[in-house]
């Protein structure tokens, strides 16, 4: 049994879980459940208040647990709740110039671009760290409609292996290229839609061997903004 100043530490510490649940995952257990790799009877638990039997304790360990994996700023649920829950603080991605670095044969990146992300924006998502993060506009359409023209990708460079039905971005004969990760009869391809979806054979580049010399995987693709543009660096 809890003793009053336990007491009021699971409620205060179950208010703000809810505030946050509420304000920054739009009211959705689900949601939030997903960030942090949970289950959402889980969640619902350490909601339900102290007097309820099936109420778990948010201990110290997952009160630091839970900040970390949905972004909330270090110690939120130990606070009064009065200041922001989520750490918005922004994130520069680096812009890859792909026509420049293309004719160079290297990678550029933009001096004067960048990718602005709340650091929120990558909780749940699957990267090691920020610093392995680039953005590229989409210079075409051959992952229509998942990945379309104009739009932004964020590319993982620490996240090379090649999986199925992952999609990556590379370089393949020095040109650049978007594409799809598909196992075939036990082979790897990196493939474009149009290998699958036009009537016509398809080109040598729209389906290409993974183990291919001539093919360099630069990274996976995170995750897609629509219409997105880059911004001038403050």
């Amino acid at each position: 049994m809890m003793n009053d100043q336990e007491k009021i530490i699971q409620t205060n510490r179950k208010n703000n879980l809810r505030k946050v649940i509420i304000d920054e995952f739009d009211d959705n257990i689900d949601k939030f459940a997903a960030a942090v790799d949970k289950h959402r009877n889980f969640i619902y638990a350490l909601l339900w208040d102290t007097d309820n039997p099936n109420s778990r304790k948010i201990t110290d360990k997952m009160a630091r647990f839970l900040e970390k994996k949905s972004g909330m700023v270090d110690g939120f649920l130990d606070s009064d709740g009065s200041a922001s829950a989520i750490n918005k603080n922004i994130l520069n991605i680096p812009f890859l110039e792909v026509e420049m670095s293309t004719k160079l044969e290297e990678m550029k990146y933009s001096v004067e671009l960048s990718f602005p992300l709340l650091s929120s924006e990558l909780y749940g998502k699957p990267i090691n760290s920020p610093k392995d993060l680039f953005a590229v506009k989409v210079f075409d359409n051959s992952l229509f409609p998942f990945i379309k023209f104009g739009d932004t990708v964020i590319i993982d460079y620490s996240m090379r292996r090649v999986e199925d039905n992952h999609y990556y971005l590379v370089k393949y004969y020095g040109i650049f290229y978007l594409r799809k990760a598909k196992v075939e009869l036990g082979e790897v391809f990196l493939c474009s839609h149009v290998a699958y979806n036009s009537i016509e054979t398809p080109s040598k580049e729209h389906k290409i061997l993974s183990k291919d010399s001539q093919l360099e995987v630069l990274g996976i693709v995170v995750f897609t903004l629509l219409h997105s543009q880059p911004y001038f660096r403050s």
